[in-house]
């Protein structure tokens, strides 16, 4: 009987042994399955993120190319702009030519006497005067000094003495000196000749005596 109870407690350990280490190594197990399942689990976040974030650069690419098509259909249309401009200035100028190669020279307007063609240019022999008593025989304080011929006073870069054949108003170009109105005379201002009034003596000294083309425009 003893033998018997002895056998029984044996086995009694043993099977509380052998429950012992099924527990511990089922527990074990539960551990590593946990750590298992977490890693997925950040694994499965790391993937949605990654998938989120490639989602988005496809999209900005996207977006890009688009930008960048629609960028292009812009230049392109600009350069047809640009084109079509540049015939239409093409063809305006070729229908200006055109128009010069065909059109008649306009036949010269007869003119009474004391008036001037308007498209008239020649030669003139140009001088300068000031409004002294080397010029005029008169000083300031005299009667009818720096007055012209037309009545008007004298004024750099506009006065100039011409023939009497140009009327007074006279607007004239003349070369390497510019627009003057004719207002006055003088005893030596003959056909051909033109006489530029100057405030300075010593700039008219210094003009001298030219010749120069002189075009007579209104």
């Amino acid at each position: 009987m003893m033998k018997k109870i002895k056998r029984s407690v044996a086995g009694v350990v043993v099977v509380s042994m052998l429950m012992g280490s099924n527990v511990a190594t089922f527990a074990a197990y539960n551990s590593q399955m946990n750590k298992i399942n977490e890693y997925k689990k950040v694994s499965n976040d790391r993937k949605k993120k990654l998938e989120a974030i490639n989602r988005s650069l496809r999209d900005e690419v996207f977006n890009k190319n688009n930008q960048l098509h629609n960028q292009d259909a812009e230049i392109e249309e600009y350069k047809k702009s640009v084109e079509d401009y540049r015939k239409k200035v093409k063809n305006l100028i070729q229908e200006i030519e055109k128009i010069e190669r065909t059109d008649p020279p306009s036949k010269p307007k007869q003119v009474s006497r004391g008036e001037v063609r308007k498209s008239n240019v020649q030669r003139y022999e140009v001088t300068a005067f000031t409004a002294g008593v080397e010029s005029t025989g008169k000083r300031p304080g005299d009667p009818g000094y720096g007055v012209t011929a037309s009545g008007e006073m004298v004024q750099e870069g506009v006065t100039i003495a011409c023939p009497k054949h140009i009327p007074f108003g006279t607007r004239m170009k003349i070369e390497n000196v510019g627009y003057r109105v004719c207002s006055d005379r003088g005893s030596d201002i003959t056909s051909g000749r033109l006489d530029v009034y100057m405030d300075s003596l010593s700039a008219a000294q210094s003009f001298g005596r030219q010749s120069l083309l002189v075009e007579i425009v209104e």
